[in-house]
């Protein structure tokens, strides 16, 4: 009897029954003790008999030592699918990891950092006292033509930051950066992935000139894509030789962040616009006062050009203002862009506009500085104006139609 059939048995004279598989990264065994439950009776009592009445422990033994990254990755997922299949049903005693030699947590600490924190939680780690001929981890990165395994990254501290990605332009500053193979040395050849303010990411070799910044562009690119397979999220990154892979969270969360630096540059209310798909125009009229804090001019912009596009499409003459014009524009009988294949309906856009004019544009038009306005109701006002514009436009394809 081996150590690792003797730690078994130790669980089975403690009243575990296990069922055993194997699997790509090792040996997967799920135990299941029936308990007899407590005798105290009560509400209390009625809890720990339910708990105590099924346990179940995981144990994932690992025949490569010490177990790769990707190894590892795919026993924590099995973890959290045995953690989730019976929380439910079961008191969960322990997941168990068992290796050869002692485990060295520290190349592991980027993936337990981002697996289930309940499940990270139960592990418990056992080294059965033997250690055999000690298999380098396997490569992260791979070439584009070769199945991608998942590429692991840790964070680099300032010191190590500066040696691999300087700064290249004055005005670019590295926010973030990672190592693409944590389990070596940083040294010379070694890649390095870095999110930087000015050229969103590069793909950087220690020691070399070499960058490549993915051609990305803030203002023209479109963000970088994730996809989607069979083993998760995946981004794709060329440095200039070979395809890295990025997977799961990390994929996620560099395009989240890109994402994110797109939005400060181009200003916060000005990415939410674009995002949502604003107006063009409005979101270039309006969002750089917004952005400046100069809310009073956001608006009134906001209105000016509303009325400007209800003018235009509806070819009310340039004396009739305000809430009229709305009334010429959209009444059922006459209108040019009355918006709705029924008359309540065409009233009540109608309306929405008047009132729009009445309560807001009319404030707008008469006064320099706007009471009450700040960052929010702000940004309520160009909204509406957003709603607004966007029915003009669908009361002129109606018209055009021959809906009305």
């Amino acid at each position: 009897m081996d150590d690792f059939e003797r730690l078994v048995k130790k669980h089975e004279d403690d009243g575990f029954q296990f069922q055993s598989r194997t699997t790509d990264w090792g040996r997967r065994l799920v135990g299941t003790r029936k308990g007899a439950g407590k005798s105290s009776g009560g509400i209390s009592g009625i809890l720990d008999r339910a708990l105590s009445g099924t346990q179940r422990m995981m144990i994932g033994f690992f025949d490569n030592d010490p177990p790769t990254l990707q190894d590892f990755q795919a026993f924590l997922k099995d973890a959290e699918k045995f953690y989730d299949d019976n929380r439910e049903q079961a008191k969960i005693t322990t997941i168990l990891v068992v290796t050869h030699g002692r485990l060295d947590k520290k190349p592991l600490a980027f993936l337990l950092e981002r697996a289930e924190e309940r499940v990270v939680g139960l592990l418990e780690y056992k080294s059965l006292g033997t250690s055999r001929a000690r298999e380098p981890l396997k490569s992260a990165g791979v070439a584009s033509s070769v199945p991608p395994p998942a590429v692991m990254t840790s964070l680099l501290d300032y010191t190590a930051i500066t040696k691999a990605v300087p700064s290249l332009v004055d005005k670019e500053r590295v926010l973030y950066a990672w190592e693409v193979y944590p389990e070596k040395p940083l040294g010379d050849g070694q890649p390095v992935l870095a999110v930087t303010q000015e050229r969103g990411v590069l793909m950087r070799r220690v020691g070399s000139d070499m960058v490549h910044d993915l051609s990305f562009k803030w203002e023209v690119s479109s963000e970088p894509e994730v996809e989607i397979d069979a083993g998760g999220p995946l981004l794709r990154i060329y440095d200039g030789s070979r395809e890295q892979r990025l997977r799961n969270r990390d994929a996620t969360f560099i395009q989240a962040f890109i994402h994110h630096l797109k939005w400060v540059r181009a200003g916060v209310v000005s990415g939410h616009m674009r995002e949502l798909e604003f107006d063009k125009e409005l979101t270039d009229r309006c969002a750089p006062d917004f952005e400046a804090g100069r809310y009073s001019d956001a608006v009134r912009n906001a209105y000016t050009l509303l009325e400007t596009r209800i003018r235009k499409e509806s070819l009310v003459p340039a004396n009739v203002v305000g809430d009229q014009l709305a009334v010429e524009a959209f009444k059922p009988e006459g209108g040019r862009i009355p918006v709705g294949v029924s008359k309540p309906e065409q009233l009540g856009v109608q309306f929405l506009f008047q009132g729009a004019f009445l309560a807001f544009r009319n404030n707008v038009a008469h006064h320099q500085e706007i009471s009450g306005l700040d960052r929010a109701t702000t940004f309520q006002q160009l909204s509406l104006v957003n709603l607004l514009l966007e029915q003009v436009r669908r009361g002129k394809e109606q018209f055009h139609k021959g809906l009305h």
